[in-house]
């Protein structure tokens, strides 16, 4: 990504909260400035893992954690497949990215489960099956763990934004057009 910055890490994800917290005033001056300060962000390593950390932060304000989804989402679409230190992202959070998202499956909101199925479906446009060939039997995984959740409302829970995510990664998978890919389809 930016390669002037230092890369964001783990005690940054309060900074960039706060952020996501000032585009979401009512103050407009206060607004804007959160809105620039994020798209300066973009374009530094971490930014897109100090999202994931915040959406997957339920004691977070819902309006927050929606917006990181929102942020991560676009993100992604934008950097997945640039190079790294040209706005990419790094191969190591790329890996990162993949194993957080399978812990944030499990959303209670529907709007912010519906961004990471988003997510998960534009990585798998990208990285299925070279780098990330384990996709599907790692949803399967999650689908088997919602089968033993300790409640039955949780495993339901569980298996229906399994069954979205698929939904979603199935349907950006089945419009690649390219032939090499029409065949992994």
């Amino acid at each position: 990504m930016d390669s002037q910055q230092p890369p964001l890490s783990a005690q940054d994800v309060p900074n960039v909260l706060s952020c996501l917290q000032g585009a979401l005033s009512q103050n407009n001056p206060v607004q804007k400035q959160a809105e620039a300060f994020l798209s300066s962000l973009e374009l530094r390593a971490g930014f897109t893992s100090c999202l994931a950390e915040i959406v997957g932060a339920t004691e977070n304000e819902h309006s927050a954690r929606w917006l990181a989804a929102t942020h991560l989402k676009n993100s992604v679409s934008r950097n997945w497949r640039s190079k790294a230190g040209h706005g990419g992202i790094t191969n190591e959070e790329k890996a990162y990215l993949r194993t957080k998202l399978l812990q944030l499956v499990r959303q209670d909101d529907n709007q912010i489960a519906v961004q990471v199925a988003l997510v998960f479906a534009k990585i798998a446009r990208f990285d299925y099956p070279r780098e990330w060939p384990n996709l599907f039997s790692d949803l399967m995984t999650q689908l088997s763990a919602a089968a033993s959740a300790s409640t039955p409302a949780e495993g339901t829970l569980m298996a229906r934004r399994v069954y979205l995510i698929l939904h979603h990664v199935l349907k950006e998978l089945s419009s690649k057009r390219l032939v090499a890919d029409q065949k992994n389809f």
